[in-house]
């Protein structure tokens, strides 16, 4: 076995017999290598891991103080708002003026005629008291499109329209619109303003 071994050797160009033991030398240092290192090395990308992970939950933890005052100050602004939304009068027939007078100024910046306000039902709703009224108005249909845009900002979020009809009247040139609005309160006490 030997003298092939040799007779192979001595086939092979002198020139590459030194790069191929180089090449084998290098390949046995490197498995060696490898397999000594490759302990310590997986360790140390598992705690390199290890600590990204940690600078991630201690920078969200150093956020979080002022991501929660953020939200605290949020939610104060939205009960405040949400408190003088809510702020009607206690009396239907206050609530009744308050929103025949903001629907009518409303309707005189756009042009529109109010042709009549009508209370309608009332309900209770989980904390809250759902007053209906039936609204009637008449004007030209852009100008009408405008006021029921407008209708949100000047009567707040305590108010909501939950049904509208809208018909071609005097020719077509003017447009009729009745709607049911919606008005919400807090619930009164029994027998409070009624």
């Amino acid at each position: 076995m030997n003298e092939r071994l040799l007779a192979l050797f001595a086939r092979v160009d002198p020139r590459l017999l030194l790069p191929a033991m180089i090449f084998i030398i290098g390949l046995i240092a490197f498995e060696g290598w490898y397999a000594v290192l490759r302990k310590p090395l997986g360790e140390y990308q598992r705690l390199k891991a290890t600590r990204t992970a940690l600078e991630a939950t201690l920078e969200s933890a150093a956020s979080r103080p002022a991501e929660l005052n953020r939200l605290q100050t949020e939610l104060k602004q939205l009960s405040d708002r949400m408190d003088g939304e809510l702020r009607l009068p206690t009396s239907d027939v206050e609530t009744a003026a308050l929103l025949m007078t903001e629907l009518d100024r409303s309707a005189a910046r756009h042009g529109v005629v109010l042709t009549g306000v009508k209370p309608g039902r009332r309900k209770q709703i989980t904390g809250v008291e759902e007053i209906a009224f039936d609204v009637g108005a008449q004007g030209s249909y852009l100008p009408l499109c405008q006021w029921l845009i407008d209708l949100k900002p000047a009567l707040g979020l305590s108010a909501t329209v939950t049904d509208f009809e809208m018909k071609s009247i005097d020719e077509g040139r003017k447009v009729a619109l009745a709607l049911k609005l919606a008005l919400y309160r807090p619930l009164q006490s029994p027998g409070a303003g009624r």
